[in-house]
């Protein structure tokens, strides 16, 4: 297996994106931009060969201080194809071998592949260690019908959704980043009351322009008497629908904002032709809040550790 790092085009990024089934912001030209301009890693790409054909792709940040070499793969590489646990081993072997353990070094990798227990050893071998931050996030199939989709949720959550369909909320779709100034207000407002860690807003008005020239980016609000009581970012790449932020008021919750402006994100993402939606990170130790409103959704956890 080897690395191809010929530099490449905006426009060929993207057509490697769309031959990948499940993609995520993280591997994203707009979330390279930001990661440049606000925490200076320069962002290499590559095309995975294997047996003389492409057969994934990986976007790495890098940035060296002294004799520090800081070298992150967030959530990839992304594959064309299902690998078998024969061709995720190969691969690893390959991105050792490329960034070879050193007393500077300082790697960190999120594979987008779930792990088996006992292919950590097979990887400590190979010379990686495990962190102990883990990322999970939640899968929707978008090639299953409408009805299907329904289908899927789960009960409480589909009743939730029923009423918030009934209610006085006014649910509208932006294409542009006309309104992100008034958006971000309402996050930045809704994280300091919530208490989260989120993304700068620097690093979001970056990422978020950039997208916007793609036009990989719509939002959707919800109103009540033309006044906007909730509303979310979704960020497409490839052939996936991801979840990127949300924000909600007391009115918001009190007509159960959310579920409606989720399910209008899957139908219109389906509609989009999109393959699938990432539903964003999730905390499955947490009993109740937003990671629990996002499992009723009825999509395949998946679960990523984090290698070092």
């Amino acid at each position: 297996m080897q690395f191809d790092w010929t530099s490449r085009t905006l426009k060929e990024w993207r057509g490697y994106l769309v031959r990948a089934k499940n993609t995520n912001w993280m591997q994203s030209w707009a979330y390279a931009q930001a990661t440049f301009a606000t925490e200076y890693f320069r962002t290499r790409i590559a095309l995975i060969i294997h047996e003389e054909k492409p057969v994934a792709m990986m976007s790495v940040q890098e940035i060296k201080i002294g004799p520090l070499h800081f070298v992150n793969l967030k959530r990839g590489p992304l594959w064309f194809e299902k690998p078998t646990e024969e061709m995720f081993l190969e691969f690893a072997k390959a991105f050792r071998k490329e960034f070879p353990k050193s007393l500077g070094q300082r790697l960190r990798w999120i594979p987008e592949f779930e792990i088996k227990k006992e292919t950590l050893s097979v990887l400590k071998d190979i010379g990686f260690k495990l962190h102990r931050h883990t990322f999970t996030t939640s899968w929707i199939d978008l090639s299953q019908s409408e009805d299907e989709l329904r289908k899927n949720l789960h009960q409480k959550w589909r009743n939730c959704l029923n009423k918030s369909l009934r209610s006085p909320l006014e649910i509208k779709v932006e294409n542009t980043n006309q309104k992100f100034l008034l958006f971000m207000e309402y996050f930045k407002q809704h994280v300091r009351i919530k208490k989260y860690q989120a993304p700068s807003e620097r690093f979001l008005q970056i990422e978020f322009k950039e997208l916007s020239r793609q036009a990989d980016q719509y939002f959707i609000w919800a109103y009540v008497n033309a006044e906007p009581v909730a509303a979310i970012a979704v960020v497409t790449q490839g052939q996936t629908a991801c979840y990127r932020l949300g924000w909600t008021t007391d009115v918001g919750r009190k007509y159960n904002a959310h579920y409606a402006l989720l399910w209008q994100a899957l139908v219109l993402s389906k509609e989009k032709g999109l393959a699938a939606f990432d539903v964003g990170g999730l905390l499955l130790d947490e009993p109740s809040g937003f990671s629990h409103f996002k499992l009723g959704l009825g999509g395949t956890v998946s679960q990523l550790v984090t290698l070092k």
